[in-house]
């Protein structure tokens, strides 16, 4: 039976499902914390976080929006949300 390998990326889900969280709901979090994550790698640069996940630079700033996350706060040093 096919199974996620990563034990961390099972544990969340567990977590989650344990929490009632349906697909929606878990794939925007984990959309999220993909977002912050590639923020702060690339210090609040919109265009090369665009690069870096492979999507339109339109598509981030639309996430941010989405998530209330301000790219400013990564420029700075302050995005390690």
């Amino acid at each position: 039976m096919p199974e996620v390998k990563n034990s961390a990326i099972r544990a969340e889900i567990e977590i989650a499902l344990g929490k009632g969280h349906g697909m929606h709901e878990m794939l925007d979090r984990m959309k999220n914390s993909i977002l912050v994550h590639t923020l702060n790698r690339e210090h609040g640069n919109i265009t090369h976080a665009a690069k870096t996940l492979k999507v339109h630079r339109n598509n981030v700033a639309n996430w941010l929006k989405k998530y209330n996350i301000r790219a400013e706060d990564f420029r700075n040093g302050n995005g390690n949300h």
